[in-house]
């Protein structure tokens, strides 16, 4: 069993962590860019990092003080960079600051990472935007029905002529009797479907593997793919630049990777352990991942003398790429909100007007 100290340890590390969020981390991996082009010793920049974040040593408990202190013993003490990291940063940063010690490319691997980390954001916040947005409008238009269900349209059919009701009107005493007698079981039937959709966006893979293949060009399964898709391109480039062996490679992205994920990062470390070459391993896998353009491009160019230099540029267009389609499905969702909403209104206003008239008509 864990002593209560070790679990209070966990949660003083979490707590940690938290605070050396995106921006506290793109902070640090731009002030560690600057001074690493100025020539300065990786030790000698951390140990300057926790005298700015103690404040000259009066806040020597600060988050950002304690966990640049954290990492600068763990460098004084003999252990790389990429290690003392480890506990702080997501894995992926932590690989590529490994491939960037181990090729001796750290400034230009710090670089690589800004980029990345960038993009990750944008896709993160387009695809936020893209369930957010049309979630809340059809959230809005199923709480306007709600209220409709419930007071309005009980209290018309008491005193109106039901038989004088135009269609619309009827269908729109239908659903506030569905809302009325099963609202709540649809409400929880939503909930759970929606926590579903959730775990198996990142789960789901072996099974009817050929139906997830072509839900992963449907939201929200596109949407995971893309995401993780850039992340895959832009490491493995990184990592290819810095000369690392891909099977090597392929082994360290798999190691964190989601269910979905190490099922594809396998299907093509198979392949290339049979002797195929990137591009073809991807082919071969089934997966078209990370789509079916860069299953083409990475095919062609696998071959090729400085293919690591094009994998890179093709892994920064991708990512631009990326952003520009998630933008896509998020306007997208939004113009099918939208329209939903015109049709609750319509059929609101339409059904409402024609209750109203039978009551003038009676």
């Amino acid at each position: 069993m864990l002593s209560f100290d070790k679990i209070i340890l966990g949660f003083k590390m979490r707590n940690l962590k938290s605070s050396f969020n995106y921006k506290a981390r793109m902070a640090f991996y731009r002030n560690l860019h600057v001074l690493l082009k100025n020539n300065m010793q990786v030790d000698e920049i951390l140990k300057r990092f926790v005298e700015v974040y103690s404040n000259g040593g009066k806040k020597p408990k600060a988050p950002l003080a304690l966990i640049t202190g954290d990492i600068s013993a763990k460098l004084n003490s003999g252990l790389s960079l990429n290690v003392a990291l480890q506990p702080w940063v997501p894995y992926q940063e932590m690989m590529m600051v490994k491939a960037g010690e181990e090729s001796s490319k750290l400034t230009e691997t710090i670089t690589d990472i800004i980029k990345i980390m960038k993009k990750q954001r944008q896709i993160f916040n387009s695809i936020m935007k893209a369930l957010i947005y049309p979630g809340f409008l059809m959230f809005g238009a199923s709480y306007v029905v709600t209220i409709i269900a419930q007071r309005v349209v009980p209290r018309l059919a008491k005193v109106s002529d039901v038989d004088k009701w135009p269609p619309v009107s009827i269908l729109l005493m239908h659903i506030s009797n569905l809302v009325n007698d099963y609202g709540k079981e649809f409400v929880f039937f939503l909930l759970a479907l929606s926590l579903f959709i959730a775990w198996t966006v990142p789960n789901w893979s072996k099974r009817l593997p050929t139906v997830r293949i072509k839900m992963d060009n449907i939201a929200p399964y596109s949407l995971y793919r893309v995401l993780h898709g850039a992340t895959f391109l832009m490491n493995l480039s990184v990592m290819l630049k810095a000369q690392i062996q891909l099977v090597d490679i392929l082994a360290e992205l798999k190691s964190k990777a989601s269910p979905w994920l190490k099922d594809r990062i396998d299907a093509i470390q198979y392949n290339i352990e049979l002797g195929s070459s990137l591009g073809v391993s991807l082919e071969k896998s089934g997966y078209e991942f990370p789509d079916r353009q860069a299953v083409v491009f990475l095919k062609m160019i696998s071959d090729a003398s400085g293919s690591e230099d094009s994998v890179y540029q093709y892994a920064e267009d991708w990512l631009d790429d990326a952003v520009e389609r998630v933008d896509r499905t998020g306007s997208f969702l939004l113009g099918v909100g939208i329209v939903f909403i015109g049709l609750v209104a319509i059929l609101i206003l339409v059904g409402v007007q024609g209750m109203s008239d039978a009551i003038v008509n009676r």
